[in-house]
């Protein structure tokens, strides 16, 4: 059987293993295999869940990120003197097309 977290790679075994020692016990001295299986279960370490103990009290900020704004970056207000757009015009040719184009029609 597999680990609860949900990891293939990890395998749980410690029934198997308790089932061994409580055999192991019975063939040595048939009277006493209990207590001491029970003892020794009872001496294991527990297992303590791993939690985040920080998350508690609003500690620790709790987000869920968009997928469709990650990397968005919000359009900053740019200051353009009032002499730029005739600036773009003569840089561009923008000013002569249109002059052009207004003969032309």
């Amino acid at each position: 059987e597999t680990h609860a977290d949900g990891d293939p790679e990890l395998l749980d075994d410690s029934e198997f293993y308790q089932q061994l020692l409580k055999e192991f016990f019975e063939t040595v001295d048939p009277s006493s295999s209990e207590k001491a299986f029970y003892a020794l279960k009872r001496m294991q370490t527990k297992k303590r869940k791993i939690v985040d103990r920080r998350a508690s009290k609003s500690r620790k900020i709790r987000y869920n990120v968009h997928e469709k704004i990650v990397n968005f970056m919000a359009p900053q207000p740019a200051n353009i003197p009032a002499m730029a757009p005739m600036l773009f015009e003569d840089l561009f040719g923008l000013k002569s097309q249109r002059s052009s184009s207004a003969a032309a029609s």
